[in-house]
């Protein structure tokens, strides 16, 4: 016994050391995360001092010379020109450098960077921008570090808010004053999730500074409308077809390439998460846009195993059976499973993770399934891949009277073709049929092996061949409606035994 209270009392010396050991680690782990932060705003700091002389110019065509100026002269003689005719400031500019950033996605003319060799030149043409450039499609701006632009999208919307409202209000950077208190960044964005949350008369005594703004956030944002929706990756547009009682729930998309700097490997759960909690809020969706993801002509849908009802553990219970026989409604709507596409490359990260959302949520690509892309499945990027899709629940197909793809063309967009469809409010005349109706849709039967005699018996006792053999002796084969009577009769009979 002494023995064993000897090592318990060793064992209790060494858990006593770990958990020493772990607090000075998570200390020390603490200390070099507050140091990081802090060396990560002195290069925020540093960034923006080299960026102070600089101005960002949007909208101004490019000269075709500029293509094979190599030392930016040409762009800096459009620039100038620029200011003295649209800014009318003739007075003699001067650059340390000037060049064009990366094509635009919209297209539209690439934005000039220009480093000023005086900053009393560079703060005249701020100056001079907002009046003359007004409704013209030219924009001069102030150059900040992607971070700091960030934060001031977020403090911007505040700004103005309180400006109007004439409160002393003074952004400088990433720095947001209200009437001489200080307001956050992370204030704002805790008060667009939890603006139900802050009290509605807090002790202005005890709040801390960053929280004083927190009245004028609480007007600004108001109560939290619990459909909100804050993933950046997708923007959602409720719409209403009241004639057939329908609400679809539209999600549109951009997903940033799973390579580049703003790639997000939770991208794809936050759209799926914000799918599922506004689906109470409609009866169908529809994603779109640009999901960068190559799915080949992979399966985006699951045909369930007969004995899986055995392994579930489950009798038949409606909710499960909708689920997991849900792709009965694209044979019910005459729409092929198997689609097409013309994208051979390989499958990518974003690729699995679209057809898995797809599976997981009862959504069906309409790209190579129907309209002019059926058995087709264009590619929509480069004229190699196929990364822009139209998504859809199986009972919004026959709503959609058209799709297709359009030839890429560049004044709509650098590398992407267009995505056409048209929604229709009213069903086709041969789905208005109470029957087929996607609003009353028909039910998939699945065979439950373990009750064939329960089958059997209730067959047996609610219809006799006898009677069934009297009702097709009524029938007359020489009339034209035999098919018509026939299809009633047999339907009416399978609905007493089912």
């Amino acid at each position: 016994m002494k023995q064993i209270e000897g090592r318990v009392t060793g064992s209790e010396h060494v858990v006593k050391k770990i958990e020493n050991r772990f607090c000075f680690i998570t200390e020390e782990f603490d200390n070099m995360r507050q140091e990081n932060m802090e060396l990560k705003e002195k290069l925020l700091e540093v960034q923006s001092r080299s960026m102070r002389e600089n101005l960002l110019f949007g909208g101004i065509l490019e000269d075709p010379r500029e293509k094979d100026d190599y030392d930016n002269i040409e762009t800096e003689t459009v620039l100038k020109k620029f200011i003295k005719e649209k800014l009318k400031i003739n007075e003699e500019i001067k650059f340390h450098i000037v060049h064009r950033l990366r094509p635009r996605k919209d297209a539209k003319p690439r934005t000039i960077v220009a480093k000023f060799e005086s900053r009393k030149d560079r703060n005249k043409v701020l100056r001079a921008a907002p009046a003359k450039l007004k409704e013209t499609s030219f924009s001069v701006f102030e150059q900040y570090p992607y971070e700091m632009v960030e934060r001031r999208n977020v403090l911007w919307p505040i700004f103005k808010r309180e400006q109007r409202l004439g409160n002393h209000a003074r952004l400088k950077e990433d720095k947001l004053y209200v009437n001489g208190h200080r307001i956050y960044p992370e204030d704002v964005i805790e008060a667009q999730k939890n603006a139900s949350n802050v009290p509605n008369n807090p002790s202005q005594d005890n709040m801390y500074p960053s929280q004083q703004g927190s009245q004028f956030l609480r007007e600004h944002f108001g109560s939290r409308d619990e459909s909100r929706a804050d993933s950046e990756f997708v923007l959602w547009v409720k719409v209403d077809i009241p004639m057939q009682l329908t609400k679809i729930m539209f999600g549109c998309i951009y997903v940033p390439p799973e390579n580049s700097r703003y790639s997000s490997k939770d991208a794809f759960d936050e759209i799926e998460t914000e799918l599922i909690t506004l689906k109470d809020q409609s009866t169908a969706t529809a994603l779109l846009g640009d999901f960068n993801a190559r799915t080949g002509s992979l399966c985006d849908y699951i045909i369930p195993d007969n004995e899986l009802s055995k392994i579930l553990n489950y009798d038949g219970i409606d909710e499960i059976d909708r689920c997991l026989y849900d792709y009965y409604n694209l044979c019910l709507y005459n729409v092929s499973l198997q689609r097409s596409s013309e994208d051979k490359g390989r499958i990518n990260v974003y690729g699995n993770k679209l057809l898995q959302l797809c599976k997981n949520n009862c959504l069906y690509i309409a790209n190579g399934r129907i309209g002019n892309d059926k058995n087709m499945g264009k590619v929509t990027s480069k004229e190699t891949s196929l990364v822009d899709y139209l998504i859809v629940s199986g009972d919004l197909f026959p709503y959609i009277t058209e799709f297709e793809v359009i030839d890429f063309d560049s004044l709509f967009s650098d590398i992407h073709c267009r995505l056409r469809f048209n929604l229709s409010a009213m069903l086709p005349d041969d789905l208005l049929d109470k029957n087929n109706s996607p609003n009353v849709p028909s039910k998939h039967i699945r065979w439950i092996g373990d009750k064939r005699d329960q089958f059997v018996d209730s067959v047996e006792s609610k219809l006799t061949i006898d009677n069934l053999s009297n009702q097709l002796d009524t029938l007359d084969i020489t009339n034209e409606n035999f098919q018509t009577d026939l299809n009633e009769l047999v339907e009416s009979n399978i609905s007493t035994v089912m």
